[in-house]
């Protein structure tokens, strides 16, 4: 099973993504894991990937992560919020990870996995970690908003849906471009749950950026 779906993404970043040159990646366990996609890739056809992945505090071993091929060249990679604190616990399971983009063109770059919202109609900690977090993020972001920036990855919210909006609305506050408005409105959707079209997955953007 785990051959086959390693395959099945290379197959998917070369021949339907095209092989983009930056890949940011949710819910991988560890860098040996991405070093093995991207020989996958290779095999496949496509370019070679390098990986960044700092570990983070995920009980299930979790992480965001970033995959960069040329020309991208890259300076560093850090945790953000890694020492914030809820309830006892890290405030971020999976911390975003800002990676810093030299060529071809310097931006810094965020991979973002939120907590999902499973709870969140009975636990109102849950609705809190999840304010927190995108609060954080949002603040982050709105203070660095004049620079190329881009916040990419999972931030498990959408529009008009109650407390499970929360994230959504704190980080369309922040003043960054939410890039699913260059899209028209029956594709703006990047999973299906129960067979309906969900937006869950967000490239927000500064100015200079977009």
């Amino acid at each position: 099973v785990y051959r086959a779906r390693l395959n099945a993404l290379a197959g998917y970043i070369v021949d339907t993504l095209r092989s983009p040159q930056l890949l940011a990646v949710q819910e991988v366990e560890n860098l040996a894991i991405l070093e093995r996609l991207s020989k996958r890739v290779v095999a496949r056809g496509g370019p070679r990937y390098q990986a960044l992945l700092l570990e983070g505090h995920d009980p299930s071993g979790m992480d965001v992560a970033l995959l960069h091929r040329a020309p991208v060249r890259v300076s560093g990679a850090r945790a953000l919020f890694a020492d914030q604190t809820f309830r006892g616990q890290p405030l971020y399971s999976r911390p975003p990870l800002a990676v810093t983009v030299t060529a071809p063109d310097a931006m810094t770059r965020v991979i973002v996995h939120l907590r999902s919202a499973n709870g969140l109609g009975e636990k109102a900690w849950v609705a809190e970690k999840r304010r927190r977090q995108a609060a954080g993020l949002a603040q982050w972001a709105r203070q660095r908003r004049d620079r190329p920036l881009a916040l990419v990855g999972d931030f498990n919210s959408a529009p008009d849906s109650g407390a499970f909006s929360e994230p959504w609305t704190l980080m369309a506050a922040s003043g960054l471009y939410n890039s699913w408005e260059g899209v028209t409105e029956d594709q703006r959707y990047s999973c299906r749950h129960r067979c309906r079209p969900q937006t869950l997955d967000y490239i927000w953007l500064s100015a200079s950026l977009k």
